[in-house]
Protein backbone atom coordinates (compact mmCIF):
# COMPACT_ATOMS: atom_id res chain seq x y z
CA UNK A 1 0.00 0.00 0.00
CA UNK A 2 1.22 3.54 -0.92
CA UNK A 3 1.20 5.70 2.19
CA UNK A 4 2.18 9.15 3.00
CA UNK A 5 3.55 11.60 5.84
CA UNK A 6 2.88 15.00 6.00
CA UNK A 7 5.16 16.82 8.46
CA UNK A 8 8.32 15.32 9.42
CA UNK A 9 9.12 17.21 13.55
CA UNK A 10 10.43 14.72 16.50
CA UNK A 11 6.62 12.58 15.33
CA UNK A 12 6.33 12.88 11.89
CA UNK A 13 9.41 11.38 11.06
CA UNK A 14 9.47 8.52 13.32
CA UNK A 15 5.67 8.17 12.30
CA UNK A 16 7.13 7.79 8.39
CA UNK A 17 10.28 5.52 9.06
CA UNK A 18 8.06 2.72 11.04
CA UNK A 19 5.53 3.12 7.71
CA UNK A 20 8.66 2.59 5.46
CA UNK A 21 10.25 -0.76 7.87
CA UNK A 22 6.70 -2.07 8.03
CA UNK A 23 6.99 -2.44 4.08
CA UNK A 24 4.89 0.47 3.63
CA UNK A 25 5.93 2.68 0.29
CA UNK A 26 5.71 6.34 2.19
CA UNK A 27 5.85 9.65 0.27
CA UNK A 28 6.89 12.25 2.93
CA UNK A 29 6.67 15.86 3.03
CA UNK A 30 7.95 18.62 5.24
CA UNK A 31 8.93 21.87 4.97
CA UNK A 32 12.10 21.16 5.20
CA UNK A 33 13.15 19.70 2.41
CA UNK A 34 16.66 18.13 3.20
CA UNK A 35 15.22 15.90 6.70
CA UNK A 36 12.71 13.95 3.82
CA UNK A 37 15.83 13.51 1.44
CA UNK A 38 18.15 12.18 4.23
CA UNK A 39 15.77 9.47 4.89
CA UNK A 40 16.96 6.48 2.48
CA UNK A 41 13.34 4.82 3.01
CA UNK A 42 11.49 7.34 2.29
CA UNK A 43 10.25 8.61 -1.19
CA UNK A 44 10.73 12.43 -0.43
CA UNK A 45 8.23 15.03 -1.95
CA UNK A 46 8.66 18.55 -2.96
CA UNK A 47 4.68 19.51 -1.88
CA UNK A 48 1.78 18.29 -0.03
CA UNK A 49 -0.13 17.21 -3.70
CA UNK A 50 2.28 14.92 -4.41
CA UNK A 51 2.25 13.21 -1.51
CA UNK A 52 -1.47 13.19 -1.86
CA UNK A 53 -1.43 12.01 -5.54
CA UNK A 54 0.93 9.11 -4.38
CA UNK A 55 -1.01 7.47 -1.55
CA UNK A 56 -4.07 6.15 -0.64
CA UNK A 57 -3.64 6.78 2.91
CA UNK A 58 -1.80 10.46 4.23
CA UNK A 59 -0.82 10.75 7.89
CA UNK A 60 -1.13 14.58 8.94
CA UNK A 61 1.34 15.30 12.22
CA UNK A 62 1.69 19.23 12.09
CA UNK A 63 1.65 22.13 14.77
CA UNK A 64 -1.69 23.26 14.83
CA UNK A 65 -5.52 23.60 13.58
CA UNK A 66 -4.29 26.36 10.79
CA UNK A 67 -1.55 24.08 9.43
CA UNK A 68 -3.94 21.11 9.20
CA UNK A 69 -6.56 23.05 7.33
CA UNK A 70 -4.20 24.79 4.74
CA UNK A 71 -2.68 21.07 4.21
CA UNK A 72 -6.15 19.85 3.79
CA UNK A 73 -7.83 21.80 1.61
CA UNK A 74 -5.69 24.86 0.56
CA UNK A 75 -4.45 25.23 -3.02
CA UNK A 76 -2.38 22.79 -3.96
CA UNK A 77 -3.80 20.41 -0.88
CA UNK A 78 -4.90 16.83 -0.59
CA UNK A 79 -8.72 17.33 -0.92
CA UNK A 80 -7.29 18.79 -4.53
CA UNK A 81 -4.87 15.85 -5.42
CA UNK A 82 -6.08 12.25 -3.66
CA UNK A 83 -7.85 10.00 -5.79
CA UNK A 84 -11.49 9.54 -4.53
CA UNK A 85 -11.69 6.70 -1.63
CA UNK A 86 -8.66 7.92 -0.23
CA UNK A 87 -8.00 8.48 3.54
CA UNK A 88 -6.25 11.11 5.80
CA UNK A 89 -5.75 10.44 9.26
CA UNK A 90 -4.72 13.86 11.11
CA UNK A 91 -2.35 12.62 14.21
CA UNK A 92 -1.99 16.54 15.50
CA UNK A 93 -3.74 17.57 18.28
CA UNK A 94 -6.35 19.72 16.93
CA UNK A 95 -9.87 21.27 17.61
CA UNK A 96 -13.28 20.23 17.28
CA UNK A 97 -14.34 22.88 14.52
CA UNK A 98 -11.35 22.45 12.51
CA UNK A 99 -11.75 18.63 12.35
CA UNK A 100 -15.41 18.66 11.43
CA UNK A 101 -15.11 21.07 9.35
CA UNK A 102 -12.16 19.49 7.09
CA UNK A 103 -13.90 16.18 7.25
CA UNK A 104 -17.10 17.93 5.67
CA UNK A 105 -14.86 19.22 3.03
CA UNK A 106 -13.19 16.17 2.47
CA UNK A 107 -16.13 14.10 2.20
CA UNK A 108 -17.62 16.19 -0.87
CA UNK A 109 -14.30 14.77 -2.80
CA UNK A 110 -15.38 11.57 -1.44
CA UNK A 111 -11.61 11.58 0.90
CA UNK A 112 -12.57 10.60 4.65
CA UNK A 113 -10.97 12.34 6.94
CA UNK A 114 -10.09 10.65 10.74
CA UNK A 115 -8.97 12.36 13.25
CA UNK A 116 -6.70 10.49 15.00
CA UNK A 117 -4.36 12.12 17.73
CA UNK A 118 -1.68 10.34 19.59
CA UNK A 119 -0.02 9.91 22.79
CA UNK A 120 3.28 8.48 23.62
CA UNK A 121 5.60 11.51 22.74
CA UNK A 122 8.60 11.45 20.40
CA UNK A 123 9.83 7.94 22.59
CA UNK A 124 6.64 6.05 21.84
CA UNK A 125 7.04 7.77 18.06
CA UNK A 126 10.46 6.05 17.69
CA UNK A 127 9.23 2.84 19.00
CA UNK A 128 5.78 2.62 17.17
CA UNK A 129 3.60 2.43 20.31
CA UNK A 130 1.71 5.06 20.21
CA UNK A 131 -1.71 5.30 21.74
CA UNK A 132 -3.85 6.53 18.72
CA UNK A 133 -7.65 7.66 19.47
CA UNK A 134 -9.62 8.09 16.08
CA UNK A 135 -12.59 9.80 15.30
CA UNK A 136 -14.43 9.21 12.11
CA UNK A 137 -16.26 6.93 9.87
CA UNK A 138 -16.03 3.53 11.18
CA UNK A 139 -15.78 1.65 7.66
CA UNK A 140 -12.46 3.72 7.52
CA UNK A 141 -10.92 3.46 10.36
CA UNK A 142 -11.00 -0.06 9.79
CA UNK A 143 -9.39 0.18 6.25
CA UNK A 144 -6.53 2.16 8.25
CA UNK A 145 -6.04 -0.03 11.09
CA UNK A 146 -3.83 -2.02 9.21
CA UNK A 147 -1.50 1.00 8.91
CA UNK A 148 -2.09 2.44 11.93
CA UNK A 149 -0.79 -0.91 13.80
CA UNK A 150 2.75 0.05 12.27
CA UNK A 151 2.88 3.42 14.33
CA UNK A 152 0.73 1.91 17.27
CA UNK A 153 -0.12 -0.59 19.88
CA UNK A 154 -3.57 1.12 21.38
CA UNK A 155 -5.66 2.18 18.46
CA UNK A 156 -9.29 3.14 19.44
CA UNK A 157 -11.67 4.04 17.36
CA UNK A 158 -14.07 6.44 19.95
CA UNK A 159 -16.89 7.16 17.38
CA UNK A 160 -17.42 9.69 15.14
CA UNK A 161 -15.83 13.14 13.73
CA UNK A 162 -13.95 14.77 16.63
CA UNK A 163 -14.56 12.11 19.44
CA UNK A 164 -10.75 11.42 18.63
CA UNK A 165 -10.06 14.87 19.16
CA UNK A 166 -12.15 15.38 22.79
CA UNK A 167 -10.61 11.97 23.72
CA UNK A 168 -7.31 13.65 22.99
CA UNK A 169 -7.97 17.10 24.88
CA UNK A 170 -9.47 15.49 27.50
CA UNK A 171 -6.15 13.38 28.46
CA UNK A 172 -3.97 16.65 27.88
CA UNK A 173 -6.39 18.28 30.77
CA UNK A 174 -5.83 15.04 33.07
CA UNK A 175 -2.31 14.73 32.38
CA UNK A 176 -1.62 18.90 33.44
CA UNK A 177 -3.84 18.20 36.46
CA UNK A 178 -1.52 15.40 36.92
CA UNK A 179 1.20 17.27 36.62
CA UNK A 180 0.50 20.07 38.83
CA UNK A 181 -0.86 18.14 41.45
CA UNK A 182 2.54 16.63 42.19
CA UNK A 183 4.24 19.54 42.35
CA UNK A 184 1.62 20.94 45.04
CA UNK A 185 2.88 17.89 46.80
CA UNK A 186 5.96 18.31 46.58
CA UNK A 187 6.08 21.80 47.79
CA UNK A 188 4.08 20.54 50.89
CA UNK A 189 6.75 17.80 51.06
CA UNK A 190 9.06 20.68 51.48
CA UNK A 191 7.53 22.70 53.44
Amino acid sequence: MNVGVIGLGLMGLSVARNLAKAGFHTTAYDVRPEVAAGEPSLKAALDVATVGAASEIVFLSLPGPAEVEAVCLGAGGLMSSMRPGGTVVDLSTNSMASVKKIAAEMAKASIAFLDGPVSGGPWGAADGTLAIWVGGDHAAFERAFPVLQAIGKRITHMGDTGTGTVTKLAHNVAANIRTSMLGEIMSLAYK
